[in-house]
């Protein structure tokens, strides 16, 4: 359960911005209608929320905020591979007009364990030659009354060197911190490379350590799902249809319901004919065609009584994103998952907007999925959908160039009854405009 994430000195952020979704409790409706989860801080109740829809003007750097959580899932997935400079300058890049120090990525989780804990991680990186500067992870245990002062540090590393780690696991971080890692995040390493296996390393496995770092890496890399590219998502979508009744069931409900007009889908494993038509193919290529398999997906719609077939790809592009978002939003919602979501209304009808919203919010009580993403649908901008603290804003500075990120609930004036907040925004009494 993602309960904050921060970026500093990344793209067009120069200074550190704080995207937060636990607060203390608030008396409107809508706020109370979309809390996911509560614990107790010092005594304080907060209150974790939802959803939280990010407003700006094009290039203000709303996407640049989705690339910091973007870049730091993928340096825990396949940070372990990195091996140059090359490898980790695809994925970040420091603000250019103006020195600011390391580029700074910190997220923090909830995990549902046995008890419940607060864990941090913090990542730094050289914004000239991209070496990890630091990288740290911490664990406090949510009490009944409050969030334990005893902060546990799991590890810690300075530029190559572990300065800390938890004596459950100094063994395996020994073993692999090695050299050459001035690319590659521990954590990463650890869960990747570490031959778990090992009977001397059985007391290591079972520790509460390592558990820890394997539970958080995979509450970051596997619960927070971004939306991909429509090929990548061609493949899933075949083999979601194709293996799970419950979701092309939900998939064709939601299509009637937005009146799509798809009645059925027709999926066929196309890859040996695929593979026969190709003359001299090698080996290898074959083996890769093999194991990804080619998919066809055709669409069946009644006209007039009669059945009619349709290839996948010509179906209009609005029904192709949402058949590609239900796949992550079906898992994200069943599953408690966090889903990401940049330009959300690009090719979609505001009624279908606010369909997919109400799928994520009042949800249910037993659910703990999350919804970020951008828009500049102003009509999102509505107090009877948002509480004001799902609602950001990011503003860039023409003088400096640079973005902040600052949120609704800062406008203490404004209310939910006696303000349009569509309209202010239009007026630009938010910024962000």
């Amino acid at each position: 359960m993602l309960i904050n994430f921060t970026v500093k000195n990344f793209f067009s952020f120069y200074n550190k911005a704080n995207l937060n979704f636990a607060f203390s409790p608030k008396e409107s409706i809508q706020f109370k209608n979309n809390i996911i989860f509560s614990y107790m801080d010092n005594g304080r109740k907060k209150s974790v929320l939802n959803s939280m829809v990010i407003f700006g003007s094009n290039a203000s750097g709303k996407s640049n905020l989705l690339k910091g959580i973007m870049a730091l899932k993928n340096l825990l997935e396949s940070g372990y591979t990195n091996n140059k400079v090359e490898d980790i300058a695809l994925e970040v890049s420091p603000f250019r007009f103006k020195d600011n120090g390391d580029i700074e990525l910190s997220i923090s989780e909830i995990l549902l364990k046995d008890s419940k804990y607060f864990v941090k991680y913090d990542i730094g990186i050289d914004p000239i030659d991209y070496r990890i500067k630091y990288e740290k992870l911490t664990s406090r245990k949510l009490l009944k009354t409050r969030i334990s002062n005893d902060e546990k540090v799991i590890f810690e590393r300075v530029d190559q060197e572990i300065v800390h780690a938890d004596k459950e696991i100094s063994a395996v971080i020994e073993q692999l911190n090695v050299n050459n890692n001035n690319y590659k995040p521990m954590l990463s390493i650890v869960v990747n490379n570490f031959n778990s296996s090992r009977k001397q390393f059985e007391s290591t496995i079972s520790s509460w350590s390592y558990q820890t770092m394997i539970m958080f890496y995979h509450e970051v890399v596997d619960n927070i799902v971004i939306e991909q590219n429509k090929s990548v998502q061609n493949k899933k979508i075949a083999e979601k249809l194709i293996n799970d009744s419950n979701f092309k069931s939900e998939l064709l409900n939601e299509l009637r319901n937005f009146d799509f007009a798809i009645s059925d889908f027709e999926v066929k494993d196309i890859t040996q004919s695929v593979i026969a038509n190709l003359v001299s193919l090698p080996e290898s290529a074959i083996e890769t065609l093999s194991r990804d398999k080619v998919y066809d997906i055709r669409t069946l719609h009644n006209v007039e009584g009669k059945k009619f077939k349709l290839v996948y790809d010509q179906e209009s592009d609005g029904t192709l994103r949402f058949i590609n978002q239900f796949i992550n939003i079906y898992d994200c919602i069943r599953n408690g998952k966090t889903y990401i979501c940049d330009e959300f209304e690009n090719k979609y009808h505001p009624l279908i907007q606010r369909a997919i919203i109400d799928m994520f919010m009042n949800e249910g009580i037993d659910r703990r999925c999350q919804f970020i993403f951008t828009s500049h649908n102003v009509d999102l901008l509505n107090s009877d959908i948002f509480a004001k603290e799902q609602i950001q804003f990011i503003d860039k500075t023409r003088k400096t160039q640079d973005s902040e990120l600052y949120g609704l609930d800062e406008f203490k004036e404004v209310s939910y009854s006696n303000h349009n907040w569509k309209n202010l925004y239009m007026d630009g009494r938010f910024g962000a405009i």
